[in-house]
């Protein structure tokens, strides 16, 4: 199985540096990824991880999950898949939103999700 950002040394397979999902959101924005877990918060999201595949392709990046969890044999081990799009990280950047988000509502009809 060939999946991009694994590496064999010494015949281990290791994945590139841990990234945060802040940190991978900034490096592949717009795009599907794939992350190992490595560290999770107090609240147990993820929180840290190895990026192990990226893509604008949401099916490839599915693909490869499958891959990988059936070459590693490992189901215990978790991974992260996420869209890369910034988070709101502050009470007042979640005010601005809120803000903008109740000037666009009074606009027109609210979009029924």
């Amino acid at each position: 199985m060939e999946v991009s950002g694994i590496r064999e040394v010494n015949g281990n397979k290791q994945w590139g540096s841990i990234l945060s999902v802040d940190e991978a959101t900034s490096e592949f924005p717009g795009q599907w990824i794939l992350m190992r877990v490595t560290e999770f918060d107090r609240y147990r999201n993820p929180y840290k991880g190895e990026v192990v595949e990226h893509s604008r392709n949401n099916p490839r990046i599915t693909k490869v999950l499958r891959e990988i969890a059936s070459a590693l044999h490992t189901p215990e081990q978790p991974y992260y898949l996420f869209y890369g799009s910034p988070r709101t990280e502050s009470g007042l950047q979640m005010r601005r939103a809120l803000a903008r988000l109740s000037e666009t509502a009074s606009e027109g009809t609210p979009r029924e999700w």
